[in-house]
Order: structure tokens, then sequence, then C-alpha cells
């Protein structure tokens, strides 16, 4: 019987065919109409029941009938007696357990439920996870969502709150988040009414809550008295959530297994909390009493911001949950104020980590939005809202513990933040006192966590001075101190930079309309004036330290050096550094290239005025206010009416930046960035011949992986490379930041290197560099290509700073497996990259080593020599390319291989390095030279064996020519 109505129905199916289904879905024809349905109301319930198993079978495993598919909606309103058994069934085939089931229609879901909603409730619990699984495709079925609301109902009514009182797709198990929750949360979930506003959180599915979705999780919050309390502990728990394997279900049926963050339910959950906080936030700012804090609210958003928008594995540009981190974005885009300012500042701190191009693009326009509201623009309402940390002017903050130990929170010179101990008796110790851990443990983890918080704050406030710094932004000298030199946090950081003063009684030409202020007779009294200048060598901090160094290399100067070496310049070393950044910096100089970001400057000497008028120094305190102390010991105060900006070496004539590489090297100024020793890159005749892009860096094989990571963290969105259709090519996208209306954007394309082959996830392993391009954009208008020269020279200048970065340390020439590679191009790369002309990063590198060598004992065992640092060693001369840090032995200039340590030797480490963010290529090169200067007491067998006999009196010049450190 069973066998002959299947064979009917599937002839009355054929006879109506597709167009019948879709004129009944159109109401154009009743359902008694048609073959199928003329069948199937004729039969007995028992026959109904076999005909809509067999219909839901057939709509399960072929292709899509729209006969058949309204069959089944027919049946599953009829009011049939299923059993158990058959509900069990037809729940199993669309959850599961039959094989090749592909899209999920109205129909075949709807069926089971019918079947279902028969059964007895004591039926139903043992198909209580089948019932759920079912209730997961409900969003991914093709139906109006007024048919697909009324289905979800009724599936709702069939799963009831658990044990825990809440509803199954709260917290589900699709992902490693849901059941730690429920875990560690239990109580605080069974609390009343924190069930129901959970549910209501987890049917958000967009991006932002729509009013009167909004109005109703009011409603819900003001029913659930620990609400707020589960609103702050689930997301706390996300932005700490880690990676893990999570299911999905795809548009046809698929169901796989990715990694991520949270699963589709738990992802709705999150995004309701967000917009469930923002209005606990603004219900607290209103003296509401169940608000949240506005600065609570905002660190719980960003962090869940910086966790779902980070890249799966850490990094990349495929977010952990794009979902949340849109709809945080979106939440923290809501606040004003100061609420708002750090709400700017944590958006545009998202960048540190965050690659996705559509999750940066939303900071940045939320960024906008707030500073809009506000009457400003976004760098500006970050610096307003830079937290104090606790910090005095001095920059620390002492705790006195409940076992009578203090605990001190510092920021030191070199922008380091630290937490050390003194004991009850004064003595200062690095870790806790025993007492402490056991009287005040919980004190001193809340101190571990402020250290945590303040080094995050200093790496976010290293970051935004270097984006002012290649900005060109200037503030009024009442702004400068209150947000920079007198601010407990930016202040440590600030005082290391150089800054430019501007005085406010200068005309446009740059000429003081108060003559008898800048008269020598003017200059009296005993300190600097509104507008005096002072020179007071005796009290100047970093005068007396220039001092104490030069005496110190001049009692330790080896012998040989002669008295080059007074004027911290050996033989050999000096002429050889007054080239590279120094002749760039002077042929703009000459040609009038460097420019101001408003018209053209010459800059400012030591601490002497310009031609326009601007003064260069370290701020340091006097009295009430502050004084720019210039290299020639003079000091300029600042006053509240004064223009301030940072000094960057393209505004400075080429004495100018020598002065104060040398000034910032003798005092052991250790800056947040580069900023004496910054590299210059000015517009070419070769690029203002090619116009529209530059060539300069292109050509170079870089190690993908690295070069990308590097991209990222200067804040550039790089494309994926791969062996994949349009994986060929991928190119970097930067915003520049600039002084001015218009917004400027650098292009970095590149290419991957098929030679080289694919990593085992089949990305590339090598790239070609190729173009650098620039667009600007008028506000509210379209991104257009400029030619280079219509590019700032601040704005070319940084750009190209960042490619050489990444052409300099994601190289090839670091990698010596290349040097023997049967590959001709490869090999080629290599050596070019290894051995080849210094870039701009590879100048400074030798400008600095200039002023570093002749303050150690092996000055007369080194010299530059062009791209190269020659070592004179016992067994032979070394050559260290200054770009690559790669080794020639002479005579002959045999490849030596050395694998640098993870930390540089002893003795290199005792050197002041004014700069190390250039991949510690200097640092290397440092080691190297001391290692190979002292080759007679090289140990390492891998090295050793690359080496030279040593000559027969190697041990007597030893001892005449200790390579050993001055200090």
């Amino acid at each position: 019987m069973a066998i002959l109505l299947a064979a009917r129905l599937n002839r009355a199916m054929a006879r109506d065919g597709k167009e019948v289904g879709q004129e009944v879905a159109k109401g154009g024809r009743e359902f008694a109409e048609t073959q199928v349905g003329r069948l199937v109301l004729g039969l007995s319930e028992p026959d109904r029941r076999a005909a809509a198993l067999h219909l839901h079978k057939e709509l399960c495993l072929s292709s899509h009938r729209q006969a058949g598919e309204w069959a089944v909606r027919v049946l599953a309103t009829l009011p049939l007696r299923w059993t158990p058994q058959q509900a069990e069934e037809l729940l199993g085939r669309v959850t599961g357990r039959l094989k090749g089931v592909r899209l999920r229609t109205y129909g075949m879901l709807a069926l089971p439920v019918a079947a279902l909603e028969c059964a007895e409730p004591a039926d139903r619990e043992g198909l209580r996870a089948g019932v759920a699984e079912l209730s997961r495709w409900l969003p991914l079925v093709p139906e109006r969502p007024a048919a697909l609301a009324g289905l979800r109902r009724r599936v709702d009514a069939l799963l009831p709150p658990d044990g825990s009182g809440l509803h199954w797709s709260v917290l589900d198990g699709d992902d490693a988040y849901g059941p730690r929750m429920r875990a560690e949360h239990a109580g605080l979930l069974a609390s009343p009414g924190v069930g129901g506003l959970l549910t209501h959180c987890a049917t958000l599915e967009q991006v932002r809550a729509g009013v009167r979705w909004q109005a109703t999780a009011a409603e819900l919050i003001a029913a659930a008295p620990r609400g707020p309390e589960a609103v702050r502990e689930l997301l706390v728990g996300f932005a700490a959530q880690p990676e893990c394997r999570c299911e999905y279900r795809g548009s046809f049926g698929e169901v796989g297994v990715g990694y991520g963050l949270t699963g589709r339910s738990n992802t709705a959950l999150v995004r309701g909390l967000l917009w469930v906080l923002a209005g606990l936030a603004t219900a607290g700012t209103a003296g509401g009493t169940a608000g949240v804090a506005a600065e609570e609210a905002v660190r719980l958003a960003a962090g869940c911001a910086m966790n779902a928008g980070t890249g799966i594995g850490g990094r990349g540009g495929t977010s952990r949950s794009e979902q949340v981190a849109n709809t945080a974005v979106a939440v923290l885009a809501g606040f004003d104020g100061e609420p708002g300012g750090r709400a700017a500042a944590e958006l545009a701190a998202l960048r540190r980590k965050v690659r996705n191009r559509t999750v940066l693009k939303g900071a940045e326009r939320a960024q906008q939005e707030i500073a809009g509201r506000a009457g400003v623009v976004p760098s500006q309402l970050r610096e307003r809202v830079v937290p104090a940390a606790g910090l005095d002017a001095e920059h620390r903050r002492e705790v006195v513990l409940p076992d009578g130990s203090t605990a001190v929170l510092a920021v030191d010179a070199a922008g380091a933040a630290s937490l050390s101990f003194r004991t009850a008796k004064g003595r200062r110790v690095a870790s806790p006192p025993a007492s402490a851990k056991r009287e005040a443990a919980a004190e001193v983890a809340a101190l571990k966590g402020e250290l945590k918080e303040l080094r995050r704050l200093l790496a976010a406030e290293r970051a935004r001075l270097e984006e002012l710094l290649a900005s060109g932004a200037s503030w009024n000298g009442a702004d400068w101190q209150r947000l920079y030199a007198d601010h407990p946090v930016v202040g440590a950081l600030a005082k290391a930079l150089l800054w430019e003063v501007r005085p406010s009684d200068l005309d446009d030409a740059g000429h003081s309309q108060d003559v008898t202020a800048r008269r020598p007779e003017a200059q009296t009294g005993p300190g600097p004036g509104p507008r005096s200048r002072t020179t007071n060598h005796a009290t100047r901090p970093h005068a007396q330290a220039r001092a104490g160094t030069g005496a110190a290399a001049q009692n330790d100067t080896p012998a040989g050096t002669g008295a080059e070496a007074q004027n911290d310049t050996p033989a050999g070393i000096g002429a050889q550094a007054r080239t590279g950044a120094q002749a760039q910096d002077q042929a703009a100089n000459d040609t009038g290239d460097a420019k101001d970001q408003d018209g053209p400057g010459t800059g400012a000497r030591g601490g002497r005025a310009g031609g326009d008028g601007w003064w260069v120094g370290v701020p340091e305190r006097a009295g009430a206010g502050w004084v720019l102390a210039g290299a020639d010991g003079t000091a300029t105060p600042v006053t509240a009416a004064d223009t301030v900006r940072m000094w960057h070496p393209l505004r400075a004539a080429a004495a100018d930046v020598a002065a104060w590489r040398t000034e910032v090297t003798d005092r052991e100024l250790r800056q947040p960035f580069k900023q004496a020793f910054r590299e210059v890159y000015l517009l070419t005749p070769a690029e203002e011949a090619t116009g529209g892009y530059s060539n300069r860096f292109a050509g170079r094989v870089l190690r993908f992986g690295q070069a990308r990571s590097l991209m990222g963290a200067r804040g550039w969105s790089a494309s994926q490379l791969g062996f994949w259709d349009g994986g060929y090519e991928g190119e970097a996208v930067r915003p520049v930041p600039a002084a001015g209306p218009l917004e400027w954007r650098a292009r970095f394309d590149y290419q991957a290197v098929e030679e080289a082959g694919m990593t085992r996830s089949g990305t590339a392993d090598l790239c070609s560099s190729n173009r650098v391009r620039f667009e600007r954009r008028p506000p509210g208008a379209r991104w257009t290509p400029v030619t280079l020269a219509e590019v700032p020279p601040l704005v070319l200048s940084e750009a190209l700073r960042d490619v050489d970065l990444f052409v300099g340390v994601a190289s090839i020439a670091a990698d010596p497996r290349w040097r023997d590679s049967a590959d001709g191009r490869m090999a080629g790369s290599w050596r070019e990259a290894a051995f080849g002309p210094l870039p701009p990063s590879a100048q400074v590198r030798a400008e600095a080593l200039a002023r570093l060598l002749p303050r150690t004992r092996i000055a007369g065992r080194v010299e530059l020599d062009g791209r190269f640092l020659r070592v004179r060693g016992d067994r032979t001369a070394y050559r260290i390319h200054l770009g690559s840090a790669n080794v020639l032995m002479e005579p002959h200039d045999a490849y030596l291989c050395i694998v640098p340590a993870r930390r540089p030797s002893a003795a290199a480490g005792r050197v002041f390095l004014p700069f190390e963010e250039d991949g510690g290529v200097l640092a290397e090169v440092l080691s190297k030279a001391f290692l190979l200067a002292d080759d007679a007491a090289i140990t390492d067998p891998s090295i050793v064996a690359q080496l030279p006999p040593l000559p027969a009196d190697a041990g007597q010049r030893g001892e005449r020519e200790s390579p050993k450190m001055m200090r």
C-alpha cells in the first residue's frame, strides 16, 4: 500500500509541475484544484500521515518541487494524530540524521513542529536537543518574516526554559563562551528578570538596535534588579574570551566548524548586551538608578571591539567576530562629552591590532561623528581626555600598603612604566615584600592591574604623539602646557621630545613686533621672563650631562684616535657620518623642497630662531612655566599665546639636525619614538618624471608574513596574498595624517613571488614590492589620485618612511638560505638587499654609530666605510653592512653567518641607543662589532669554523687593544 501511494504521489507532482506550485504560492490557484491536492485531501487520516512522511522525505532529498512543498505546508496545518516515533523521524531528517538534506524550506520545518505539538511533554523532553537544533535553522529559511516569527513562537513553546531559567538559545553550546558563562555565573543568570532580558538580547541580528527594541530592553532591565550586573559580567567575559571552535550553519544546509569567539546565537546575544550597556550608560549619566558609569561602559565596549575585531590567530583581516566589532564601534560612536573623548581614543587604538577594513572604516567614521558633535577634530578630542592614572606632576604615585610598605607606580624618563616597593624600613625592592604579599594581596593585585593599564596607555599615547609629529599639528602655549608638558602621563613622553615655539609677538614674516624684547640688554634678570631668553649652562640638567659625557670620553679614549676623539668623532668615522640623511636635509634646504605644512621654513638651529621665527628646544620647567632648552645653551620661555609644535628634521637645516642628534646622544635622551634621528624622504628627479607613483622601493623581495605584520603595526590595511583567483596581487592602504582640510592616503602595491611557493595555509611566502601612490580627498568628496609633486613634503616623507621600514626589515637579506638559491632571481635579490646601497634608514644608522662608537674602547678598531662598518679583529678584518647587518670577511669578502642572539651581547647592551624601532638592526650591528673586535675570544663552534686561524702574535695584540666597553 505504501509503495503504491508513493507512486501515485510522485505521478501527481509530475503532472502539476513547477508552474502549478508557483500559482498556488501566489494565491492564484487553490491547493485542492491541483493533482496532489485532490489526491491528498481524499485520503484517510492514516494515509495522509503516510503521504506527509513520503512528501517530506522527497522534499528533503530531491530537488525543490513547488507542488510538494505546498502539499507539506498544507499537511502541516491539518489535525493529524502524530505518534512520538513519527515526530522523532521527521525531526531527525532536518537536524542531521538524514544525509543529503540541503536547503531547508518552511514546510520542511513546519511539519516536524506540528508533529511535536501532538506529543506529550514527557516525550518532547527527550527530543529537546533536536528541537533546539531545528530552531537554529529558522533564520536561514527563505520565508516571509511574519510566517517565520509565528513558527519561531511555536518552537519556543516546545522549548521551555531549563533549570537555569534561561531560554535554550541564550548562551548555547555552539561555542565555548556560552557554556563557560553559564558555569561561572549560574546564580546571577537565575536571578529574577535576567533570563527574559537575555532572551530579548539574543534577538538582535543587526548592527544597530531600533527604537522599539531599545524600549523593550529598558522595560526588561527595569524588571531585573541584577540585570546591569549580568550585562557587565557577560561583556567582561566576552572581552576576555579566547578563540574557540564555533559551529555555524550555511544557507544550503551544511553544518561547519570554524574558529572565532561565538556562534550565531551568542553573537546576537552580545550585540544586544552592548546596546543594553549603551542604555545603562545613558541612564547613569542622567542619574538613573540602573545606570552604569559612562567610563566603564566605554571600557567594556572598547574591550569587546578589540577582541572581536582582532584577526583570527591574532593577526590578519578576518576578524574573530566582525559582527560584534561593528556593533561595539556603533555603540562607542554614541558617547559625547568626556566619555566621548575616551571613546574616540579607544576607537583610534583599534588600529594597533585590528586589520579588518570594514571595522577600521567604521571606527574612523565613529571618531568623526563624536568629534563633529563636539566641534573639533578627532585628535583634539583624544588629547583632552587622556587619563592621569593617578600620577602627580613628577609622573609617580605612592601608595602606603596595610603592612607599612609603600608601592610606587611611576613613569621614568624613558617613558617606561614600573611598579616598585619600599619596605617599612625604607629599603627599595623590585617585588612586593613578603609582608605585603600576606597582608595586602588585594592592593598589590590592583596595582599590578593599574600598571598594565598604564603601559597600555603609554603605548597608545606614544603612537598618538608620533601621528601628531607626522601631521605637523600645532597648539597655543596654554593648551600645550596643560595637555602635554604638565600632564602626568603625556608629560613623561613630551619631555623627551624636541619642540618648536613661535612667539606670539612675531608678524607673518617672522619678525618681532617688540624690538626691545630681542635686544641683549633686555635679557636680564634671574630667570626667563615673558619674552626673555637666558643662558645658564651651570644649572641646566642637560648641560651638566653633556659636560660629564665629554669628560669621560676624553679620559677613556683609546690610543690612536687622537684629537678627533675629543670631539666625539674618531678618525674614520666622522667624515662618512656627515652624509646620509643630513645630505638629504641639506638638499632640501638648497632646493626649497623641505617646507612647512603651511609654507616654506628654514627651521631653527640649536635654540636660536630661524628665518621664520621658530625656536627649538627640550621642555624644562622654569618656575610655574616652561622653557625650551636649546642645544646652544639658551632657554626660550613658552607663553600662553605662543604657537608650539613638534620639531621635525624635514623642516630643519642640515646643521641643525646634526646639532640635535649630537645633543640627544650626549644627553642619552631616550625619545619615545625616532624624532631627532628620523629619516627624511624627499622627492627625487626620477619621481618627478614618473609623476603619479614612486618606484623607489619597487622590485624588492620581502618575507610577506613579516611585511604584512609590520604594515598592520604602522596602521596600513594590507590585503592577503595567496595562490587563488585574485590573490596574486595586493596593496596596503594607510590614511596619512596631515594639517589642513584635505585628507591624504598612500597606497603600496605588491605581488606574490610564485617561485617561492606558499605557506602551509596557502598564503604567499614571499612578495615583491611595487609602486607607492597617493590620493587626496576634500571633505565630503571622493578620493582622487595626485602626482607626487602635489603631495605635501611631510606626507610624502612619512609614507615613504613606512615603506622603507617594510622593505628594510622584511627583506630576504636577513635570511641567508636565499644566498645559495638555485633560482637566480632570489640569489640576486638577496645579494642586492644584503650588501647593496643604503636606504635612508641605514644612513641614519650610520650617523648614530658615528656618535656612539667613540664612547667605546673598540673605537680604535672600527671605522665607517661607505655602506659598511669595518671592524679589525685579531684573526682578520670584517665588514658589517649597515642596512642588513650581514658580515663579510676580508680579503675575499667571504660571507660570515652569525645567528643573532635573542639579547645583545653584554658589552653592546650597555651602549646607549638613541633609537631602536627599526627591527633592532642598530643593536645587531653593535653586537656583532663587539663580538668581532674580540674575535680571539669567540668560542661558538658554528662561528669559529668559518674564521681563519689566529696569528702567532694575536695574544700580544689583544692585550694592547682590549676591546671592552668604556662604561
